[in-house]
């Protein structure tokens, strides 16, 4: 197969869509998992080809006209091969007949451009205009560590990104604002919902947690005084109802959306230490077919993992009796929330307080 793998192959996919046909039949031509799937900006999920010394790298993001702004479909990012890399173990040549182990001084003399920090020297190989070509060494012993190809993409604030991310604005549906269901008296602590309570004493007998992959502890009940922390505004402790939290001070709490219906019935969201937001499923069942599929809220919002080790069959038996979704996976959990429920972050927004009360 190695002699197969030329780096055009490579350097074709680098800007297409994760569901273009040529980089499906990529996939299935060397025997890779699907193309991931992209839940939140910021990440690059790579995928290994095999032993062939190369992955790619896929992502929300490019700064192009035709790929801006990153966008969602159906609670998904739409995902790109974002870039390509290569190891010297790659088995063959790269752009312009350049090897793949070029030491260090070579590459030097022979550079478009060359940078530095403290820990690698960056040197351009190669540059169209389409595509850089970086060969990148380690300061330290000077070995060649990876060559990253990356399409070529406009500064953050240039114009043209700006504007296309107007004509995508323009295009979008609007949008009628949530409806927030008014909700009186003073919020007090409350016993745990049955389907949690169960979920809690499960986590117990497991040792205290659902494996090194999940960071969740389960509170002993429905909790008050911590979303008033965060939001510095006790009003919205009757909006959202704490019952877990993570190692580092993030918390999981139902949002109280839809008027007369139960807490099983309401979505799931996840608010993290560092101010990470997000939705994780739009109801009870959903949640526990999240933790059963081994995907954790915090893991979810702070890593964008979609996908786990299924570890503890008996939540997802606990899930059913909620309510029966063969075959539900993390994905399907976390893309559906997403599509009904991002305009969390803007209602966390709405709910700060700067000032005290």
């Amino acid at each position: 197969m190695a002699e197969q793998l030329q780096f055009s192959e490579i350097r074709d996919l680098v800007g297409k869509r994760s569901d273009d046909p040529a980089v499906l039949a990529f996939h299935a031509a060397h025997k890779l998992p699907p193309p991931p799937v992209v839940m939140r900006t910021g990440l690059v999920y790579d995928v290994h080809v095999g032993k062939l010394g190369v992955s790619l790298d896929y992502g929300a993001e490019l700064r192009t006209p035709q790929h801006w702004p990153p966008r969602r479909v159906a609670g998904r990012y739409v995902a790109y091969v974002t870039s390509a890399t290569f190891k010297p173990t790659f088995p063959g040549l790269l752009a312009n007949g350049l090897s793949p182990t070029l030491p260090l001084t070579t590459a030097k003399n022979k550079a478009i451009e060359s940078t530095k920090n403290e820990a690698f020297y960056f040197n351009v190989m190669h540059r169209d205009d389409r595509y850089t070509l970086t060969y990148v060494y380690d300061r330290d012993d000077k070995t060649l560590l990876e060559i990253r190809l990356q399409l070529n993409e406009l500064p953050e604030d240039h114009k043209a990104l700006k504007r296309a991310a107007e004509i995508h604005a323009a295009k979008q549906p609007a949008h009628a604002p949530r409806v927030i269901p008014e909700r009186t008296g003073s919020p007090e602590t409350e016993p745990l919902p049955p389907a949690l309570a169960a979920l809690a004493k499960l986590i117990d007998d497991e040792g205290g947690s659902l494996g090194e992959n999940i960071d969740l502890e389960m509170c002993e009940q429905i909790e008050s005084g911590t979303v008033s922390a965060w939001t510095n505004n006790p009003d919205a402790e009757r909006e959202l109802r704490i019952f877990a939290q993570d190692g580092s001070g993030g918390v999981v709490a139902f949002w109280l959306v839809h008027a007369d219906r139960p807490y099983e019935e309401q979505p799931i969201v996840f608010l993290g230490s560092e101010g990470e937001i997000g939705p994780i499923a739009c109801d009870l069942a959903d949640f526990l077919y999240l933790l059963a599929g081994g995907v954790g809220p915090y893991e979810a919002i702070e890593y964008g993992s979609t996908s786990g080790k299924p570890t503890f069959p008996k939540v997802a038996k606990l899930a059913a009796t909620l309510a029966k979704r063969e075959g539900r996976t993390p994905v399907d959990v976390l893309a559906a929330a997403a599509d009904q429920y991002l305009d969390i972050h803007e209602r966390i927004a709405a709910l700060i307080r700067n000032e005290s009360p």
